[in-house]
């Protein structure tokens, strides 16, 4: 059987926290500064780069097989004042990201579940959900380096790098 992607809200309350338990470990497993940083420098990383997500449960989607998770994509369907405010690279970006490509990503897999296909299936989850609200976002965006490992992975996934600034890069994204 295929691994299943879910959404957070989807999940019943009785095993919710055990699956988000799992999507914790994936986040602290592919955060490898996370272990060096001193624990309240720690507890905020992961408030801004997963925690925060899980106030929208509706755009939080886990790839799951039986009981295990391979891998999560954390959504927005708008960048909000706060994302700029706990981000302040994204200021470099602010104009085209909010008049083009206002939704945006976080997504990580164990390392046994890449190249499964599963972050093309979370992605296009995510772009199908976002299609449907009312109004939807025009597009999606990412920030990565220039040279990082998953720039192949968006450019497959239909992202175009949009915009450079210093070691950044900003790919993106639009809905037809």
């Amino acid at each position: 059987m295929a691994p299943q992607i879910l959404t957070l809200d989807s999940i019943s309350l009785v095993d919710r926290s055990a699956r988000m338990e799992g999507a914790r470990r994936i986040f602290e497993e592919t955060a490898p500064t996370l272990a060096s940083l001193p624990a309240d420098a720690r507890q905020a990383f992961q408030q801004k780069y997963f925690g925060i997500y899980l106030e929208t449960p509706e755009t939080f989607y886990l790839a799951v097989e039986h009981d295990l998770v391979l891998g999560y994509l954390a959504g927005a369907p708008q960048t909000l004042p706060l994302h700029f405010s706990l981000n302040p690279y994204l200021e470099q970006f602010r104009t085209e990201i909010q008049s083009r490509y206002p939704a945006h990503l976080h997504m990580n897999l164990t390392a046994a579940a890449r190249g499964m296909g599963l972050g093309s299936r979370l992605i296009s989850e995510f772009v199908k959900d976002l299609s449907m609200m009312r109004p939807a976002p025009s597009g999606i965006h990412i920030v990565t380096s220039r040279d990082a490992e998953n720039v192949k992975f968006y450019l497959k996934n239909g992202f175009q790098k949009t915009n450079e600034a210093g070691k950044l890069l900003l790919m993106a994204r639009g809905f037809s």
